[in-house]
């Protein structure tokens, strides 16, 4: 039930549909995600705070592990800006 439309769109078609498009302007290509060697206790860490988001815990094995190597440690020092709202990234 909740998820009915009002009465008053059932009789309405959709305004529009938005998909990317591919061709010969646009190709679709291959992706191979970046590997950075880490030790056993970064993959451990990374897992670790990876487990506890939604959005993360639930991925197969393969999966994660791909994710955990494509990052890349970087150390920043304290006060230092990692992040400017309204940039680009």
């Amino acid at each position: 039930e909740s998820f009915k439309k009002p009465e008053g769109q059932m009789s309405r078609a959709r305004q529009s549909v938005s998909a990317e498009a591919y061709g010969q302007w646009n190709q679709k290509k291959a992706f191979t995600p970046p590997s950075h060697a880490k030790t056993d206790d970064q993959k451990d860490r990374l897992k670790n705070t990876l487990m506890k988001s939604f959005m993360f815990s639930n991925l197969e094995k393969h999966d994660m592990e791909t994710i955990i190597m494509a990052m890349e440690e970087v150390k920043i020092k304290a006060g230092e800006k990692v992040i400017t709202e309204g940039d680009d990234g």
